[in-house]
């Protein structure tokens, strides 16, 4: 058993023994892990999933389990589950165990797997890359990561707690007085100086694809493509959008860049002003999920930007506006995948990095 698999059956387990909120947050806090800092739910499943992403972020994982094996120290289930957990190496950020990035055990159904490939084949597939993903993934923090350091930094309250995930929420509150402190923050929390783009950064600048979009603030994604070297149209703003060439890849940077604070989407007020203050940009991306199948990676289910973006698609196209799909890493409440589904978008239960690669290998 590989540590991924290891991970889920522990979660397993870990979901029968404290299947209470209430039981969840005195063993986290019992292993000194800050249950602020984590999204509690009502299904076991889904909350020890939290928990053990957040016990691995922390590099607190170790000690969560020790704290269980005290308390069930003759479940043999969950000693076994731990054993394997203590003799497999832990993977650097973002790799995956090696028979998933082979294309085994993607997640992804067959079907699902040859229309992606067959439709990046024919140039009609784009990849749109959400700022959610995990600091395991990308060597750098998650926007609800970036939420809670900023709420924190300012004393900022989430209400109700989920808000405090909110970047765009967290951040309308401290940029009323402190906008270029805000982009300070961003810049010393999302610095990549010295760092080398992650395998799931290096995996995407491979892919076969015309069009990439991203919601991320970093130039990690980038320096992907320059490091190949892949020749690639970086879009920020309307001046870029209309400069691309049609022989090259293009990169939209959405919320913008860093490196051009003018270019920035950064609070609720420049969320719902972006389809005036970048309407080439904006205009692109629409042409893409009008006339693309859009593979979503690295969105929460609430991610506001996300929606905002997709609700205004769904009000223009109607029942024209094309189906598309998001990788969810991770169990998802039916309501949810019912509300994803009635928005055109069919939820694949796959961890991004070995669909990705399976994806790959199948186009190839």
């Amino acid at each position: 058993m590989n540590r991924q698999e290891t991970l889920r059956a522990l979660r397993q387990i870990l979901a029968r023994l404290y299947p209470t909120v209430d039981d969840a947050r005195r063993i986290v806090t019992d292993a000194g892990l800050d249950p602020s800092y984590i999204r509690f739910d009502e299904k076991a499943v889904t909350n020890w999933h939290n928990i053990l992403a957040e016990a691995e972020n922390r590099s607190l994982l170790a000690t969560l389990v020790e704290r269980a094996r005290q308390e069930f120290p003759r479940n043999q289930e969950l000693l076994q589950a731990i054993q394997a957990l203590e003799g497999s190496p832990a993977e650097a950020p973002g790799v995956e165990p090696t028979e998933a990035v082979a294309g085994q055990g993607s997640g992804l159904e067959p079907v699902v797997l040859r229309l992606l490939a067959d439709e990046a084949r024919r140039g009609r597939l784009a990849l749109f890359v959400g700022s959610d993903l995990p600091r395991t993934l990308t060597g750098l923090p998650s926007a609800p990561e970036l939420a809670r350091a900023l709420a924190a930094r300012y004393g900022l309250a989430g209400s109700p707690p989920t808000a405090a995930e909110d970047f765009f929420a967290v951040a309308q509150q401290a940029a009323g007085r402190f906008r270029n402190d805000l982009i300070q923050f961003l810049r010393e929390a999302l610095d990549s100086t010295g760092q080398e783009p992650a395998p799931i950064d290096r995996l995407i600048a491979r892919l076969p694809l015309r069009l990439f979009i991203t919601t991320r603030y970093d130039n990690l994604l980038e320096r992907a493509f320059q490091e190949i070297p892949r020749p690639v149209d970086l879009v920020t703003d309307d001046f870029n959008a209309s400069q691309r060439r049609a022989d090259r890849a293009t990169l939209v940077m959405l919320f913008g860049d860093l490196r051009q604070p003018r270019s920035l989407t950064l609070i609720e007020d420049d969320l719902y002003d972006l389809a005036t203050a970048k309407r080439g940009v904006v205009a692109l991306v629409e042409q893409a999920f009008s006339s693309y199948t859009v593979l979503f990676l690295g969105f929460q289910p609430d991610n506001p930007g996300f929606l905002t973006l997709w609700r205004e698609v769904l009000r223009r196209l109607g029942r024209d506006a094309p189906r598309a799909y998001a990788l969810v890493d991770g169990p998802l409440p039916d309501d949810v995948r019912s509300l994803w589904q009635g928005r055109n978008i069919d939820i694949l239960d796959a961890a991004p990095l070995p669909a990705l690669q399976a994806l790959a290998n199948e186009w190839t």
